[in-house]
């Protein structure tokens, strides 16, 4: 929150000091009233000011000021002593829910309903197979429960930038970004529970095709195939979630909600890429520890929300499985010391070398028990010039000789 003095000042600015405050969120700027700005209800909002004043203001119009802000901090404290729900009196000089738009003081946020998952499409096109299931209101995940989130991002608006004759880059002017695509999968049952394109509210610059997947039909009520819905509409699911206590996992979240606008508490985030990180060392992209830590192949042409998604759980469950193994540190040092090895960069011409390998293995698992694939994998694999990729393809295989043994699919 910002205030700025007014009211009494020599200029004659600010005659009314309900909205000399305003709210700053990193880019975004918006008038708001005293009461939110002094009250502290919400367990999240934490009293932090900093006064500035005019130097050319006199001292006896500084301390009138001072005296007025203190009244209201008085006031706004005095009116968070009403119950919840409790009616105001016709004298009552809080602010109520007409002012800015804000809530009375002493009242709660009203909850969000959960209808808001059954949320239409706006896209008049012929729609696509749902890559979702819309959960019912009973079905929802709640306090404790894990769920895996992804989304991808347009830009707005270009950063302005120069470089110096010393080399130094200047930022002039943040470029701007957008939610285009949330994905959010409930970890119980594995399944998609949120799938949703979003539609832009401002011109797009540039749809990032390469790393979001997103092309502009995508965003197109009239052409997109996709489920699509507003920006306040995907927020309102996430905000949703996250006031029923979920736990939300994924890869780099801190950017992601950042450009989002929303805050979660710390306490309901799993961030993979500070799970596998050593203190002071570089971050890892999560294709680099799909590939390492479960031998996949992602993002090979574009970013796929529900992919990813998916493998920030999958790689939260072997930091879970690692450090109760106890090979945590081991594992991590591992990952490290490969990536030192080959400069971080993944040897693209491997990856059909699994698939093909993958096609292998799921053809002999129709006559053959899980040992004989096993046996027969390993054989294949030492046949593999790249060594390093043959202990890919091993971890490949013997993820996939488990799963289908678990489904009761190998005898």
């Amino acid at each position: 929150m910002e205030g700025v003095e007014g009211g009494g000042g020599e200029d004659g600015r600010g005659s009314d000091p309900e909205w000399q405050w305003y709210i700053v969120n990193d880019f975004l700027v918006e008038p708001t009233i005293l009461e939110d700005a002094l009250g502290f209800l919400p367990a999240w909002k934490e009293p932090c000011i900093l006064l500035y004043r005019d130097r050319t203001s006199t001292a006896a119009a500084h301390a009138a000021w001072l005296e007025q802000l203190r009244a209201a901090g008085a006031r706004v404290a005095g009116g968070g002593k009403r119950e919840v729900g409790e009616e105001k009196g016709e004298n009552d000089s809080s602010a109520d829910a007409s002012g800015a738009g804000g809530l009375a003081v002493g009242t709660l946020p009203p909850s969000i309903p959960v209808s808001i998952f059954a949320s239409p499409s706006r896209s008049t096109a012929t729609p696509l197979p749902p890559t979702f299931t819309p959960l019912t209101p009973e079905a929802l995940p709640g306090r404790g429960d894990l769920v895996g989130i992804d989304a991808e991002f347009v830009q707005l608006e270009m950063e302005t930038a120069s470089v110096l004759e010393t080399g130094a880059r200047v930022v002039f002017k943040e470029g701007r970004q957008a939610l285009a695509r949330l994905s959010l999968l409930d970890v119980r049952s594995d399944q998609v529970m949120v799938d949703d394109y979003v539609l832009p509210s401002e011109p797009v610059m540039d749809y990032l095709t390469r790393f979001s997947g997103i092309v502009p039909e995508d965003l197109d009520p009239s052409l997109s195939r996709h489920h699509l819905v507003t920006a306040r509409t995907a927020y309102l699911k996430l905000r949703c979630l996250i006031d029923r206590g979920v736990i939300l996992v994924g890869h780099g979240l801190k950017k992601d909600f950042r450009i989002i606008n929303v805050y979660v508490p710390p306490a309901q985030v799993i961030d993979t890429v500070d799970l596998w990180c050593l203190e002071g060392q570089r971050k890892i992209s999560l294709r680099f520890l799909a590939a390492y830590l479960l031998g996949e192949s992602i993002q090979g042409e574009t970013h796929d929300s529900i992919e990813d998604a998916r493998t920030a759980v999958r790689l939260y469950q072997k930091w879970e499985e690692a450090k109760k193994e106890g090979k945590l540190a081991q594992v991590l040092n591992g990952v490290y010391e490969y990536g030192r090895t080959t400069g971080w960069k993944l040897q693209q011409q491997g990856f059909p070398k699994e698939k093909k390998c993958e096609s292998k293995i799921a053809s002999l698992c129709v006559v053959h028990t899980p040992m004989q694939v096993e046996k027969r994998a390993h054989l294949e694999c030492e046949r593999k010039d790249d060594v390093d990729m043959g202990r890919v393809l091993m971890n490949a295989v013997v993820r996939y000789v488990v799963n289908k043994a678990q489904r009761g699919v190998l005898r």
